[in-house]
């Protein structure tokens, strides 16, 4: 019962990172969406916070962060490779978000600039 609770104890700290992580890419993107729709001069129809396309977002995002290895090593000091993983993983992430979002619907509910 201890080796259980030895793992479980090491895992959490880890958990509770990427589940931040996550947390925060959702917040970014409901909140550039909100932002979007607010500066339109007529009120839209506000997509709901959690949605499909939220969800495509989500796993793209935490699929591309994975695969950089952003996890792997111990965040008890930064280092530059660490931030290079970060920058990756940013990069990647759009490019993955995109990807994603055009063959699920094909960016119809995505907001642009346009009208």
């Amino acid at each position: 019962m201890t080796a259980w609770r030895q793992r479980w104890a090491s895992a959490l700290p880890r958990t509770a990172v990427v589940v931040h992580d996550l947390a925060m890419v959702w917040l970014a993107w409901n909140g550039l969406r909100l932002v979007r729709y607010g500066l339109a001069g007529t009120p839209a129809n506000l997509p709901p916070l959690w949605s499909t396309e939220t969800f495509v977002v989500l796993a793209a995002q935490a699929l591309v962060l994975w695969r950089v290895g952003l996890y792997r090593g111990l965040w008890r000091f930064a280092s530059v490779p660490d931030l290079v993983n970060l920058a990756k993983a940013g990069l990647f992430g759009v490019i993955a978000i995109g990807l994603g979002l055009f063959v699920y619907n094909r960016l119809d509910e995505v907001p642009s600039a346009g009208p």
